[in-house]
Formats: structure tokens, sequence, C-alpha cells
């Protein structure tokens, strides 16, 4: 016999096959506007790495990369601006 997990014993069951196709559409829906959200703020980092040159672009270990290091943009935006940590 296997262990009920944590939502087994916690979250009410749909009382119909509609009822779950809805909750399933809604999650689809959330995961959904998370991509869309994630994307954004995505671009977002890339426009302002570009901005910032070869140096976003640039591995720690000194070989240019095609895209911007996302990771890099804050260091590198926080080094122009004189707050160096």
């Amino acid at each position: 016999m296997t262990e009920k997990s944590w939502a087994e014993e916690n979250l009410p069951l749909p009382e119909t096959l509609e009822q779950a196709i809805r909750e399933r559409n809604g999650w689809c829906e959330t995961a959904a506007r998370h991509l869309r959200n994630e994307e954004y703020y995505r671009g977002l980092i890339i426009k302002i790495g570009e901005a910032l040159g070869p140096e976003a672009y640039t591995s720690d270990d000194g070989s240019l990369q095609q895209d911007v290091l996302c990771a890099k943009v804050p260091e590198l935006v926080l080094s122009r601006l004189g707050h160096d940590s």
C-alpha cells in the first residue's frame, strides 16, 4: 500500500469531470501568464545587456557568447553606476 501525498490528504478532489477540466484550464492559464511575464522581463534584461555592449556577452573566462549573459547584467549595471559590491 502506498502512502497518500500531501495533496491527496489535504485538497478536495473535483466532484465532476467538468470541474476538473475548469481547474486544469485555470492552471494552464496561470502557467501561460507566468511564461508571458518571464519573457517580458527577460526581454528587458536583454535590451539593457545589448546597451551595455560587449561586456554583457563576455563569459568569465573571456570568451564571447552569441547572446547577452542575463546573469551578468545586474553586476554590470551596478558597476557602471559606481555601486560595486
